[in-house]
């Protein structure tokens, strides 16, 4: 299983330098905690250092010192403590000019502190963490290892494809796969559990293994009904059509007699490139004519993807300018993509984010796909993450901008304009702006569509294609293109 996490190592050390004692708790922290702490946090310090880029702000540095991080990770560890922060803290930082200088700070910053209950054990290092990330941009922060499981890194999924909250009663589930044991289940967020096995669900749900016999209720007066799950080994669905078939495969002809195909990329996750290019080239044995890309609320994910995805549509031209530090790389197309001639819009809104803002843009910047619908987020950094020795967390720090093959400006800046020039901009005559209130709608119908099981009889919105008007407005473009391409033959045929 491949992944794209930056991986660190944790090295306990040691240092002798002086520090100008400082009032003590009366509960001593063991020296052998107080090192590991000094090392791991420093360890990470380091890396962050060298990984981070500044991409919200466009008058700051690009980079960020190891002193800026320090002080603000033993800041975090004071006001945690509910001690007010030293005069001096920011000066004793700002000096110390070696890692042996810095390792010695923080350690003596933790035997000063004392081991008080939000600081012991890993406490210490994950107040020191969230603390850091102020000196940070937004997209910066600690994630717990379930979000990054989630977010596409990892290929596969383990289990009945769901997670649920235990945090009130009744338990309900919180998060439905596609594709998964519980999708297939016609299982779908919100819906309470009553019990698992025949036991109570709070008991129980900790320790969901093998086959699952699930007693579930949707909504508070729904029907009850029993589900039974065997859980298994899959990937999570990341390209999605229109409605399933029986056989819970996807259908994906949106106007079957033109033979233009709707297809949704939910997330950038490894593979996506791979499963894209099956679902078209199925497609295109069936007659395809043209194309739909849905890119509405992709969140982004693995950064390789995105140019893989780009290069199955682009032949020739620029398709990533990445900016590290002070440093520009670009990829090329080279190579024939194998569906180079296919028309197609690309359907983009506001929750299109990150690498699915870039896709949009290299195909919109090379003149190869039109886009509709909405102005996308503005959110062209990415981050690499680092995995901290803290009850499963990741460190997630933006390492990288992408820029427009066209040079154009893809981030929101902290002080962007409304008027100004970032994320991707509907083609002329493309814009289609949808309330708050429909776009909250339409975006629930796609998830309700998503994970009705194959086979299923409940009739959904969306199984009229009228009911997204988005997607209408690009397939009456197509429409359009697929004329004006019938017609220019018969043109040129009357010409003398």
């Amino acid at each position: 299983m491949r992944t794209s996490l930056c991986l660190a190592c944790w090295l306990i050390g040691t240092s002798t330098m002086a520090v100008a004692p400082l009032v003590r708790h009366k509960s001593p922290v063991p020296a052998a905690e107080a090192e590991w702490f000094a090392q791991s946090l420093y360890d990470i310090v380091d890396q962050v250092s060298r990984l981070y880029i500044r991409a919200d702000q466009p008058d700051a540095p690009d980079a960020v010192s190891e002193n800026e991080l320090c002080e603000a990770a033993l800041e975090g560890l004071y006001e945690a403590a509910g001690l007010p922060i030293p005069g001096s803290l920011a000066a004793r930082v700002r000096s110390a000019q070696q890692p042996v200088e810095l390792r010695a700070l923080i350690r003596s910053t933790r035997l000063a502190l004392g081991n008080r209950e939000v600081l012991r054990y890993s406490g210490a290092l994950r107040v020191a963490m969230l603390a850091m990330t102020r000196a940070l941009d937004d997209a910066s922060t600690v994630v717990p290892g379930q979000d990054v499981a989630r977010s596409g890194y990892n290929e596969v999924n383990q289990g009945l494809g769901l997670e649920v909250s235990l945090d009130g009663r009744p338990v309900t589930i919180r998060t439905v796969l596609p594709g998964g044991p519980a999708q297939r289940a016609g299982l779908s967020p919100g819906d309470r559990i009553l019990r698992i096995n025949g036991l109570d669900p709070e008991s129980a749900a900790r320790a969901i293994a093998g086959r699952v016999v699930l007693t579930v209720q949707r909504g508070s007066a729904g029907e009850q009904r029993t589900v039974a799950l065997d859980a298994r080994t899959f990937r999570p669905e990341t390209v999605l059509g229109v409605a399933r078939n029986s056989d819970n495969v996807w259908e994906y002809w949106v106007d079957r007699e033109s033979r233009i195909a709707h297809v949704r990329i939910a997330s950038l996750a490894q593979g996506t490139a791979d499963e894209l290019a099956a679902a078209l080239g199925q497609l295109r044995e069936c007659g395809l004519s043209a194309l739909v890309l849905d890119l509405r609320w992709c969140p982004g994910g693995v950064p390789d993807q995105i140019a893989a995805v780009v290069r199955l549509f682009l032949s020739k031209g620029v398709i990533m300018v990445l900016k590290d530090h002070d440093e520009l790389r670009t990829a090329r197309a080279t190579e024939p993509a194998p569906f180079a001639d296919l028309p197609m819009v690309v359907l983009v809104n506001h929750e299109t984010t990150g690498g699915a803002e870039f896709i949009a843009a290299a195909l919109q910047d090379n003149k190869r796909a039109l886009v509709a619908g909405e102005r996308t987020r503005g959110k062209a950094t990415l981050q690499r993450l680092i995995p901290l020795p803290v009850e499963n967390s990741y460190l997630k720090v933006t390492s990288g901008l992408l820029v427009r093959p066209s040079g154009k400006n893809l981030q929101r800046l902290a002080n962007s304009k409304l008027w100004e020039d970032w994320g991707v901009q509907p083609s002329t005559g493309l814009e289609f702006r949808l309330s708050a209130e429909l776009a909250r709608a339409l975006k629930e119908q796609w998830l309700r569509q998503t994970l009705r099981p194959g086979g299923a009889r409940e009739a959904l919105a969306l199984d009229d294609a009228a009911s997204d008007p988005q997607r209408q407005a690009a397939v009456r473009a197509l429409r359009e293109k697929l004329k004006r391409r019938e017609a220019a033959p018969t043109r040129a045929a009357a010409l003398p």
